[in-house]
């Protein structure tokens, strides 16, 4: 796709995401969606062919931003680095999914997958679950070369994304939460690290390695 297009493209979804995210998805115009764009109805269409190919399109971009990381992350010498990296990964799960535009996405794919849910099923598969997936892969390398002791990487990355996102990804859900702030998100990742290593760590005693000698 040509370089023009492709700012076409964006512009057509960040307005059609602000008129989603105030209007809902049975509610949004079409025609609103052009006139914040400065584009035209008809290259809309030719670009995406109706509002749920835009819908979709949104749910895409955003499932990508969940789930990026296509590029596997080097694995650490030492258990240092190893604390280094899970605090990244965490820190990228908190900022990248507890904010207000990620919410609202999820928010309207829940609305959406009522009439449509294909929708929900897109969102789901190429964000949440390929960000646990790529996450279990890690940690199954990081198993690998002595570094953790994980027996089940997909439920061990299940446990460290279900302390990352916490209560408040279902408090903003909610609408009774606003998005966390950079002490109480350094406070969580933090704590939710030093959990997982207590568990998963290769000097951890529950895990019968003491660690000396």
């Amino acid at each position: 796709m040509k370089d023009r297009l492709k700012a076409r493209r964006e512009k057509f979804m960040d307005a059609a995401l602000d008129v989603f995210l105030a209007d809902g998805f049975e509610r949004a115009s079409i025609d609103r969606v052009v006139e914040l764009s400065g584009g035209s109805k008809t290259t809309l269409y030719k670009l995406f062919g109706n509002k749920e190919g835009l819908f979709f399109a949104i749910l895409r971009r955003a499932a990508e931003k969940i789930g990026a990381g296509d590029e596997r992350p080097a694995l650490p010498a030492d258990a240092s680095g190893v604390v280094v990296l899970l605090t990244d990964v965490g820190m990228s799960i908190v900022t990248n999914i507890l904010t207000s535009r990620i919410i609202g996405i999820y928010q309207l794919a829940v609305e959406a997958t009522r009439s449509a849910p294909e929708l929900g099923k897109l969102y789901y598969e190429g964000g949440p679950w390929k960000a646990q997936g790529d996450f279990a892969d890690l940690l199954s390398r990081l198993d690998a070369a002595g570094l953790l002791r994980v027996d089940d990487a997909e439920l061990a990355s299940r446990f460290f994304f279900g302390m990352m996102l916490d209560k408040h990804h279902l408090a903003m859900s909610l609408g009774v939460a606003s998005e966390i702030d950079a002490a109480e998100a350094k406070r969580l990742v933090t704590g939710a690290v030093g959990v997982f290593l207590s568990a998963y760590g290769i000097s951890s005693p529950e895990r019968g390695d003491s660690g000396q000698g």
